[in-house]
């Protein structure tokens, strides 16, 4: 079953749920391991790339999982199963150029490079214990990422990195008054001049959680003032249609929040569903101010996470996607090439194993996907 309008039920469990197995020409032994998708990115209706990880039963990471789409069905890109890589973001400018990013087995930032017949891997200079969390490119000579870094003394700092076509450089965040801690998660790139990155500060590891927004204006990264409703809050998912409009996404104490840009200030959104007791929208993906899909996770107390998703028609939210069948899901990334075809993509599991779940939205249902396996 699929949701309908703003009515949503549980959907069905997806026949090519099971074992996966590894690509035979990445090298590795073809044994039983788990697949997960962490995001994907369509710059059109007729291609689309998702990126994630695989782990084999004893939870160890394999390599990165790449699913391209052409139009009519899923495949598994083997050149892309870059051993002991784990994928978290990918930013396709069209469909003979995608950036990837993430984190290998050695503690840093990996990245490849997708040029339309095959993939390169390389690692990201200079940073140690780091994982690179989101990135968004606007041409294949510029790119943004983020993510975050432990430092020498234990203390998380997030930080950006900027791609030119040729290179990686990379700078620390600087923590707000009285915070020592900074993630960030999301980044969204409108145009060379127009950035918006989303996160979090901390005074300290315990303490609460406040929203943290850099804007790029060109030339350098700068702190965005965030004033009240917004309070303990992480704000974990951004999406740029324009200079003029962001959507963001994350989450606050039992619940989900959403929030946009205008051009001159951040404000709130209208509120989201909440169909659990806990919740978090990790991503978003939008077309226009009047058409975006939030996707994450949520759980009743005492129970596993299960995926979910809600709709923004440019004047509510509305529950979109529920999980009431599967024993454990996430959504990790949307993305929406038109107002009228959005993909969500993230993993599900059986009874003991894990496999990637992919949907798509053309307008007024969500239908599943075969992944490949």
């Amino acid at each position: 079953m699929v949701a309908v309008g703003s009515l949503a039920v549980a959907v069905a469990i997806p026949a090519n749920l099971g074992p996966l197995r590894s690509p035979s020409s990445t090298g590795r032994a073809a044994t039983e391991v788990y697949g997960y998708i962490n995001d994907v990115s369509c710059p059109t209706v007729h291609f689309c790339m998702a990126v994630g990880y695989e782990q084999n039963l004893q939870y160890q990471l394999v390599g990165a999982l790449v699913d391209r789409w052409g139009g009519a069905t899923w495949t598994r890109d083997a050149a892309g199963a870059t051993a002991n890589v784990q994928l978290s973001s990918v930013s396709c400018v069209t469909a003979a150029w995608c950036m990837a990013v993430g984190s290998n087995s050695g503690g840093g930032v990996a990245w490849q490079v997708w040029n339309g017949s095959t993939w390169s891997a390389k690692a990201i200079t200079g940073l140690t214990q780091a994982y690179a969390s989101s990135v968004s490119c606007t041409s294949p000579s510029m790119c943004r990422a983020v993510g975050v870094v432990d430092a020498t003394s234990g203390v998380a700092a997030g930080f950006i990195a900027s791609w030119n076509g040729h290179r990686w450089t990379t700078s620390l965040v600087r923590p707000p008054p009285a915070a020592a801690r900074t993630q960030l998660s999301g980044v969204s790139c409108a145009s060379l001049t127009f950035c918006m990155a989303t996160g979090y500060s901390q005074a300290s590891a315990t303490s609460t959680r406040t929203p943290l927004v850099e804007e790029w204006d060109g030339s350098s990264w700068r702190a965005v003032t965030l004033r009240a409703p917004f309070g303990a809050i992480q704000l974990l998912g951004v999406d740029c249609v324009s200079t003029r409009w962001c959507a963001a996404v994350g989450a606050k104490v039992q619940g989900t929040f959403s929030a946009c840009w205008n051009g001159q200030r951040w404000g709130t959104l209208a509120a989201m569903r909440k169909q659990f007791t806990y919740s978090t929208f990790s991503s978003i993906g939008c077309a226009s101010p009047l058409r975006c899909v939030a996707v994450g996770s949520g759980a009743y107390p005492r129970g596993p996470s299960a995926f979910t998703g809600d709709l923004w028609d440019g004047h509510h939210w509305s529950l979109s996607i529920q999980d009431l069948q599967y024993p454990q899901g996430d959504l990790g990334g949307a993305s929406c090439p038109s107002p009228t075809y959005c993909v969500a993509a993230g993993w599900v599991t059986g009874q003991t194993q894990a496999a990637p779940l992919i949907e798509t939205w053309a307008g007024r249902s969500w239908a599943i996907q075969t992944a490949p396996s």
